[in-house]
């Protein structure tokens, strides 16, 4: 997480010029987001994340990572939101809404206290303190949004906070033809659960020859099933990730 902050700065002036620039559909819109200059900031790909370290989806270790990164990237946008206001002044409606806004980026603070992590707490005492004296130049920083487009293009396993699919997935093609893709992480993640070259090379082809019913390999350790669980479950087997596993995660990173 040490390099995160230094490139959240970047992205968030980089948004907060777009405010300016952009086109809005409907007036109104145009009208508030000018008067709030809301910024978006959030995850693409972290169920692929957590699936290449070997950390299943499900599991309190993989919340306490995704609550830690989504910490650290809120807390810096605050923290360089309020650094901007210094320069360009807050936006509109922050005097009409400066005591209940403190309140709630202190409400994040304490929250993020919780993570124990000295590091993080530093870093929310500053986008505190920075806001107390400054402002803050942005409503909204970060939001836990699908990011399917921008997940395609950044070449991502997985959208937004979402865990992964399935395995292996299909795509129907314009011509009629069918498309098969096995998501290649399953190999990182066996390496990252010490397994060596020629087994993962063999699970991974058991995976793509079973249609991602990994659950099935005889050379996969039954304590590393929970890694490879989806929000589907594979042909032939019924272990999957519930709803609530989405929930905790919603929960964990808010």
């Amino acid at each position: 997480l040490d390099g995160l902050p230094n490139i959240v700065n970047v992205m968030i002036m980089a948004m907060e010029v777009l405010c300016d620039y952009g086109w809005y559909p409907h007036e109104r819109i145009d009208k508030k987001t000018r008067s709030y200059r809301p910024l978006g900031l959030g995850f693409a790909n972290l169920g692929g994340l957590l699936m290449e370290h070997g950390i299943p989806y499900g599991s309190r270790r993989g919340r306490k990572w995704a609550s830690e990164i989504m910490a650290t990237i809120t807390g810096a946008a605050y923290a360089q939101s309020a650094r901007m206001a210094k320069s360009l002044g807050t936006f509109e409606m922050y005097p009409f809404a400066r005591r209940s806004f403190l309140r709630v980026i202190n409400k994040h603070r304490m929250a993020a206290k919780q993570l124990q992590d000295s590091w993080i707490d530093d870093l929310w005492d500053q986008a505190t303190k920075l806001g107390e004296q400054y402002g803050f130049r942005n409503a909204q920083v970060t939001v836990l949004a699908p990011t399917g487009t921008i997940g395609l293009a950044m070449d991502c396993e997985t959208t937004g906070i979402e865990p992964e699919l399935a395995l292996v997935k299909y795509k129907n093609l314009i011509d009629g033809g069918i498309l098969k893709y096995t998501n290649p992480l399953v190999w990182d993640a066996l390496l990252s659960l010490g397994y060596d070259e020629f087994t993962s090379d063999k699970i991974f082809e058991w995976v793509v020859s079973h249609d991602g019913d990994i659950f099935s390999c005889p050379d996969l350790e039954e304590e590393h099933h929970d890694v490879f669980l989806t929000s589907f479950p594979p042909p032939g087997s019924t272990k999957c990730l519930g709803w609530r596993d989405h929930v905790d995660m919603m929960g964990a990173c808010q």
